[in-house]
């Protein structure tokens, strides 16, 4: 993780788990403040569009 959105959901104790197949990624992850939350990403060039 690089950056947090500032709501501070993320912390050092959240799990991600990824999943990638051609262009198209998704994570799982838990955890921390988080119970469960999904991430669907596609690869655009070097670009993840992300959808959460």
């Amino acid at each position: 993780m690089l950056e947090n959105s500032g709501n501070e959901t993320v912390d050092t104790n959240t799990v991600f788990n990824c999943q990638q197949k051609r262009n198209l990624t998704i994570i799982d992850y838990f955890l921390g403040n988080i119970k469960y939350g999904k991430i669907i990403a596609t690869l655009n060039k070097d670009t993840l569009d992300m959808l959460y």
